[in-house]
């Protein structure tokens, strides 16, 4: 073949084909200070919830050299489901708690 092409395209490409340098700037900024604020509600709540998202944020960073995961169904899913299964497990473990404990 005469022209090579890269077959995986990272994060920056989306924000560039959509919105030029300025999107790359932009997104860029808005995507770390999401990830700065999922770090440090993680560090000062220490909670199920936080470590979760934590954990996808960071999931999403290092995938991101690859592809650029949010903008597939299944990461969508997976932060819906992070916060299901925490919220479901917060109601049942408030429900088993004796009533003065709160």
């Amino acid at each position: 073949p005469k022209n090579w092409y890269n077959a995986y395209v990272s994060c920056f490409y989306y924000f560039y084909l959509d919105f030029g340098v300025a999107g790359v700037i932009l997104g860029s900024f808005v995507f770390g200070k999401g990830a700065t604020a999922v770090y440090r509600a993680m560090k000062k709540r220490d909670d199920l919830l936080s470590t979760v998202l934590y954990l996808i944020v960071l999931q999403v960073v290092v995938d991101s050299f690859i592809r650029w995961q949010l903008g597939t169904f299944t990461y969508v899913m997976e932060l819906l489901l992070a916060f299901l299964c925490v919220r479901r497990k917060r109601k049942k473990r408030k429900a088993a708690a004796p009533r003065g404990s709160e």
